[in-house]
C-alpha cells in the first residue's frame, strides 16, 4: 500500500520504513496500521555457527504500540512470522522472526523505547514516563514495566536515526 506523503511524514517510526504497510485504520482515538514484515534471507547462523536452511512454520498476529500522533494512540497489527530449522541432533527449533523497528518481547516500538529511555536519562521516574508516555502519545504502559524496558543496558536501547521529514 502507498502512503500519502502527508501521512508518511507523520508515521515515519522504522516499521513502518523497514516493513511493509497493508492497511491503516482510523478512529477517533487510535491509528491502527497492518503491517507486514520483511524476511530476508532463507538461510542464518545457528549458536553452533552453522548455516541452516529456515522454513516458514506460522505466524501471530500481535499488536505493537508505538508514539501516537496528533492526539491518537498508534497501534500496529503485525503478522509476526515464526521460522523453524533443523538442528544437528533432528530436532526443529522454532523461533519468532525478528521485525525490525519493534522489540517484540516488550510489543512497542524502537521510537517508544528510545524515548523512554530519553525521558529516564532526564531523571524522570518511572511512574512520570509512563503517564507522559500515556497522555502524549497514546502509550500504554505503567510503572513496572518500564522499569523492565529500561533494565536493559543503555547499549541495547535501540538507535533510533533521525529524519528530515520534508515539509
Amino acid at each position: 500500500m502507498r502512503l500519502p506523503t502527508a501521512l508518511r511524514s507523520l508515521l515515519a517510526e522504522r516499521v513502518v520504513r523497514a516493513n511493509d504497510v497493508t492497511d491503516i485504520q482510523v478512529s477517533a482515538s487510535t491509528i491502527t496500521i497492518s503491517i507486514i514484515p520483511h524476511v530476508q534471507g532463507d538461510g542464518f547462523r545457528t549458536h553452533s555457527a552453522h548455516r541452516a536452511h529456515l522454513i516458514h512454520a506460522d505466524s501471530q498476529h500481535i499488536i505493537i504500540q508505538g508514539l501516537g500522533v496528533q492526539g491518537r494512540a498508534l497501534r500496529y497489527d503485525v503478522a509476526i512470522p515464526y521460522c523453524a530449522y533443523s538442528d544437528g541432533a533432528a530436532q526443529q527449533v522454532t523461533f519468532p522472526w525478528p521485525i525490525a523497528g519493534i522489540a517484540n518481547d516488550w510489543r512497542v516500538t524502537d521510537e517508544v523505547l528510545a524515548k523512554a529511555a530519553y525521558l529516564k536519562a532526564r531523571g524522570l521516574t518511572p511512574e512520570m514516563i509512563a503517564e507522559l508516555l500515556g497522555d502524549l502519545y497514546g502509550v500504554e504502559t505503567d510503572a513496572a514495566t518500564l522499569r523492565e524496558w529500561l533494565s536493559e543496558p543503555i547499549q541495547r536501547v535501540p538507535q533510533v536515526q533521525r529524519q528530515s521529514i520534508p515539509v
